[in-house]
């Protein structure tokens, strides 16, 4: 969910992170994948739920900007039952997305590497 909620609030979330080979990627629905790479992909995006709760998502980043609500309180609740709420749902759906593309643009990029 880090990784949506950074992308909806504006700053870029650039983790180092451990164990680059065991991270689990998600692709689109009907993404072609390269042969070299298929192997990380380990399941599909569930767009349609991310879609459905786009503006949900929208108004709980423009809360957290506005200092309407706590972010640790916010995360910590959506946390706590994520399969009964369909906003931390969508949130992790759309997290994957974001974790993907940070990823392989991780693993292309020297000079990203670096500055992370």
């Amino acid at each position: 969910m880090l990784f949506a909620m950074f992308a909806l609030l504006g700053p870029q979330f650039a983790p180092r992170i451990r164990d680059l080979q065991d991270q689990r990627l998600y692709k689109l629905p009907g993404m072609i994948v390269s042969p070299e790479v298929a192997p990380f992909f380990k399941g599909t995006i569930n767009t349609g739920l991310t879609l459905e709760i786009w503006d949900e998502m929208l108004r709980l980043a423009g809360s957290l900007k506005l200092g309407l609500v706590m972010s640790s309180l916010m995360l910590g609740r959506l946390q706590t039952v994520p399969r009964k709420n369909i906003l931390a749902k969508a949130l992790q759906e759309y997290g994957r997305l974001v974790k993907a593309q940070f990823i392989l643009r991780y693993l292309k990029s020297p000079e990203y590497r670096h500055r992370i």
